[in-house]
């Protein structure tokens, strides 16, 4: 059983924590902005602040890996991520909540990281689906529950307070001794794990097809999580599009695993950037309509998408990098997860604030459809 594998229980708790505040501030900090005064524009920068600083984060991880060991690391990244959603609190001010945004996203790109470099080290190949499957489930489950409660919780208590929940990953504390310590002996024991990895750029030439399919359906999903409160003034639908996006995304990530264990990457990729589009496309009519059943319905479509298209973007990268280069795949898949959501939210914020959110979503949702038919060509080209 792949839970049996030594450290990957505790590695998959880590990762829940950890996005348990990653995830309840996502929806919040752009409202906070937005309270305080900022633009369009200006809330989503929020949301690209925290993806900037977690992109240049994670290209130094495995060098702190190198020089501090597992536990110190993910000491660092742990109080880096939680520790500030306190000081978000203080004031609205755009200036406050992308300062603390920005030593937000130095914890989360350790944290991602570790994750997902973690879980291949510690799983062995002909498991990987599932393994990974399994650590999607662990991060989706905090984004199910506390995006989707998020703007119950801002009803309830107000935004200041539900900023100060950010602190849970400090909880992570508790056993993250044990953890790293796990961690370094596994990696000890595997071989591979002391071989320098090739360059990013090399490990990239190998693996940039996935890579840009997770970029289109993160700058997707990212945005909807991000201006899901924005787009509608019934709080009681915009909890139904962060529940459509993130539970059916759970659900999604932990299915596709063991199906691309047994049937491989080349069904999934092309079919699920179509569904993406599709989803884009409901919600972005939903809009322009002014009507929600459809906006909920094409969050559910997108989430599925956005979701599964995580787990078997991340086994594929897995497999056209090498055994050999696990680390440096695991730092390019979690820049291009990080940098398309950042850049979904600027750039779809941007192109509201000038035509609106509708149309925003309308262009998007052709762009992942033009890239869903180029991946289908390219696998039926490479196949045969």
């Amino acid at each position: 059983m792949v839970l049996r594998s030594p450290g990957l229980p505790l590695i998959l708790l880590t990762a829940s924590v950890a996005v348990a505040g990653f995830a309840l501030l996502m929806p919040i900090s752009p409202l906070w902005a937005a309270q305080g005064g900022a633009s369009e524009f200006g809330s989503g920068l929020a949301t690209t602040i925290l993806m900037a600083t977690t992109v240049l984060t994670q290209l130094q991880v495995n060098r702190w890996l190198a020089n501090w060991g597992w536990t110190r690391t993910l000491v660092l990244g742990l109080v880096a991520l939680g520790a500030p959603s306190a000081l978000q609190a203080i004031s609205p001010e755009l200036w406050v909540v992308l300062g603390t945004n920005a030593l937000r996203g130095i914890g989360f790109g350790i944290v991602t990281v570790c994750g997902s470099t973690a879980v291949a080290l510690l799983v062995p190949p002909e498991a990987r689906g599932r393994g990974v499957g399994l650590y999607g489930l662990a991060v989706s489950i905090p984004q199910l529950v506390l995006m989707s409660v998020a703007p119950l919780l801002v009803e309830l208590m107000g935004v200041r307070w539900t900023l100060v929940l950010g602190v849970i990953p400090l909880l992570a504390l508790l056993w993250v001794v044990p953890l790293g310590r796990q961690i370094e002996r596994q990696s000890a024991a595997d071989p591979l794990s002391s071989t320098a990895d090739a360059r990013l750029i090399q490990v990239l030439r190998r693996i940039w097809m996935p890579v840009v399919a997770l970029l289109l359906v993160t700058a997707s999903g990212g945005a909807v999580l991000t201006f899901a409160p924005q787009l509608v003034d019934s709080t009681g639908v915009a909890m139904a599009m962060l529940l459509g996006v993130t539970g059916v995304a759970a659900v999604g990530r932990f299915l596709v695993g063991g199906l691309s264990d047994r049937f491989g990457t080349r069904p999934f990729i092309w079919s699920l950037l179509g569904l993406a589009a599709l989803g884009m496309g409901g919600i972005a009519a939903s809009l322009i309509r002014g009507e929600v059943v459809s906006m909920v319905i094409g969050a559910g479509i997108l989430g599925l998408a956005y979701g599964a298209l995580q787990t078997v973007t991340l086994v594929r990268s897995f497999q056209d990098a090498g055994e050999e280069n696990r680390h440096s795949t695991s730092v390019i898949w979690n820049v291009g997860f990080d940098i398309g959501t950042g850049a979904g939210a600027m750039l779809i914020g941007a192109l509201a604030g000038g035509f609106g959110f509708g149309q925003a979503f309308a262009l998007t949702a052709a762009v992942v459809l033009i890239a869903a038919l180029g991946t289908l060509l390219r696998e039926r080209i490479t196949k045969s």
